[in-house]
C-alpha cells in the first residue's frame, strides 16, 4: 500500500502515528549511533560516526520533524490542529496578499478573517524558513566546496521553491 493511500483511509489518529513513526526511527537510530560514538575508538572512526550522528539529528530537527516544510512534522501538525489544507490555503492567500501589495491596495483585498490570516502567518513563515536554509547551505557551502557548493544551492533552491509550484494543486506529491 501507498504511503499516499494512508492519507485518505487512516483516520487523524492513524495518520498522526504515520508521520511520527519516521521521526521516532531517526531519533531512535540517533541514538545508536551516539552510542556507537561512544564506545568507540580511532580518531577517523570517531569523526565519521560524530558526523553522521549529526547529520542525521539535524535533518530530522531541521527538516524531518519542523512544520515548516512539508515533511513528517507538518503532517502531524495538520492533523494536530485538524487543518488539512494549511499549506495550500496559506500559498493562495500568500500569492492573493503579493497582488493586493504589489497593486497598493488597489486590486485584490488583504486577508481578513483569523483563518485566512493564520494560513498566511503560516506561509510566510514558512517562505521565510526557506530562504533561510538556502541561505544557510550557501553560506556553509560556497566558501569551502565552490563548484559543489554552487550545486548544491542550486539544487536546494529549486526543491525549495520551484519544485512546490511544478506540482498541481491536488497533487499528493512531496507527500513524505
Amino acid at each position: 500500500m501507498d504511503c499516499s493511500d494512508a492519507d485518505v483511509s487512516a483516520n487523524r489518529k492513524q495518520r498522526g502515528i504515520i508521520s511520527l513513526a519516521g521521526l521516532f526511527t531517526d531519533l531512535l537510530l540517533g541514538v545508536v549511533i551516539f552510542t556507537a560514538w561512544h564506545f568507540t575508538t580511532g580518531d577517523f572512526l570517531r569523526a565519521l560516526i560524530g558526523n553522521l550522528f549529526v547529520y542525521l539529528t539535524m535533518n530530522s530537527v531541521l527538516f524531518n520533524a519542523n512544520p515548516l516544510v512539508k515533511l513528517d512534522g507538518y503532517f502531524a501538525l495538520i492533523d494536530l490542529v485538524r487543518y488539512r489544507n494549511l499549506s495550500q490555503d496559506g500559498g493562495r492567500y500568500f500569492k492573493r496578499l503579493q497582488h493586493w501589495l504589489s497593486a497598493f491596495g488597489r486590486r485584490g483585498e488583504a486577508p481578513g478573517k483569523t483563518h485566512e490570516a493564520a494560513s498566511l502567518t503560516f506561509a510566510v513563515i514558512s517562505f521565510l524558513y526557506r530562504i533561510y536554509i538556502v541561505g544557510f547551505i550557501a553560506y556553509s557551502l560556497l566558501p569551502r566546496y565552490m563548484g559543489l557548493g554552487a550545486v548544491v544551492v542550486r539544487w536546494g533552491m529549486i526543491a525549495m521553491f520551484l519544485s512546490p509550484l511544478a506540482r498541481s494543486p491536488g497533487s499528493t506529491a512531496g507527500r513524505g
